[in-house]
């Protein structure tokens, strides 16, 4: 999908299901969860399971590679190179990128599921940058908040912070501390602060030549949030969240833009429509 001169790819992981105490199960068909053995079913029976798409998103322009989160890297430390397994290395080969091409990435928040794929463990327990010449952008509030809550383990349910590895990558010099409400990453592509999700969640706003795309992190995470709430307990401040939605949306709504999904299972991308109740809808663009 093209924005202007900006190239646009969803980088699908596949689909996953984690438990509100943050084990992950990869969905490896449709039918998996019917196949499961007798022992599986009972290992899992006592944890309630949500269904999640993983979908980071590439940008290019020809000249900068800009990568909008970065999932779960499942099967990287083991390398795995199957039609089961996917990481964030096989992704960007598909589309003929390597990971050493890869200047920026932009993290909407640092729950585990967005910024996994950023760092490998080697067979001698060290971390590893997965793109080598990537400039990590962060929130400055998102970072202070995620030291805290890892060093004190209040995470939220679910996938929380997981800050171990990251902490190796910010010796390293690797991640960018941002504290703007606004920060042009490079020309046509912005930052926006939101929280609400998280204290630092921030989105993305593509733009160039009268079109645009949006990429909202958590703030809407998937096409079914589009006119409901977050579920209970999944927001930092409910308030801040539900008033940044509707802020955007309606901005979304007035430019046509193109919305870019991270966690939806179906329908990854579209632009926004309203129906005869003036609830929002979108019309798929099938990247």
């Amino acid at each position: 999908m093209n924005i202007g001169h900006f190239i646009i790819e969803q980088l699908s992981e596949g689909i996953f299901e984690i438990s509100e105490d943050g084990v992950i199960v990869k969905i490896k068909s449709p039918n998996q969860t019917q196949k499961k053995s007798i022992s599986a079913v009972e290992q899992f029976a006592k944890r309630k399971f949500s269904r999640i798409g993983l979908d980071p998103i590439l940008i290019t322009n020809g000249k900068y590679h800009v990568l909008l989160d970065a999932g779960l890297g499942i099967g990287l430390d083991a390398k795995e190179r199957t039609s089961s397994t996917s990481n964030l290395l096989t992704n960007l080969e598909i589309f003929g990128v390597a990971p050493e091409d890869i200047d920026y990435v932009v993290l909407s928040h640092l729950h585990y599921e967005h910024i996994a794929g950023l760092s490998y463990t080697d067979e001698d327990f060290k971390t590893h940058a997965t793109l080598p010449n990537a400039k990590i952008v962060v929130q400055k509030d998102e970072w202070n908040f995620a030291i805290q809550q890892s060093m004190e383990k209040q995470n939220n349910s679910g996938l929380g912070y997981e800050m171990d590895e990251m902490y190796r990558l910010f010796a390293d010099g690797r991640i960018k501390l941002i504290d703007e409400e606004f920060f042009s990453l490079i020309h046509g592509i912005d930052i926006i602060k939101t929280g609400g999700h998280t204290p630092g969640h921030q989105i993305v706003r593509i733009h160039n030549r009268g079109d645009s795309a949006y990429y909202f992190g958590d703030l809407i995470p998937s096409e079914i949030y589009l006119n409901k709430s977050s579920p209970t307990g999944s927001d930092y401040d409910v308030e801040t969240a539900q008033k940044m939605k509707v802020i955007l949306l309606k901005q979304a709504w007035e430019e046509q833009a193109l919305l870019l999904f991270y966690h939806s299972l179906q329908i990854k991308n579209g632009r926004l429509v309203k129906d005869e109740l003036r609830r929002y809808s979108l019309t798929e663009a099938g990247l």
